[in-house]
């Protein structure tokens, strides 16, 4: 998860499309990471714990 950190909101300018659509997919990814990450640290606390209600 090298990626650099997203650009300040009140930036005055708007990045080019081709960078926009490459911090989209860096975003995905991450997103999609945090969601791998998220779902493993469900599964050891269910079977550490049993199952929980949320």
């Amino acid at each position: 998860m090298g990626a650099s950190p997203p650009a300040p909101a009140n930036s005055s300018t708007a990045a080019p499309p081709i960078e926009a659509a490459c911090h989209i997919v860096i975003l995905e990814d991450q997103l999609e990471e945090a969601q791998r990450i998220n779902a493993e640290h469900r599964r050891q606390a269910e079977t550490s714990t049993g199952p929980t209600t949320v």
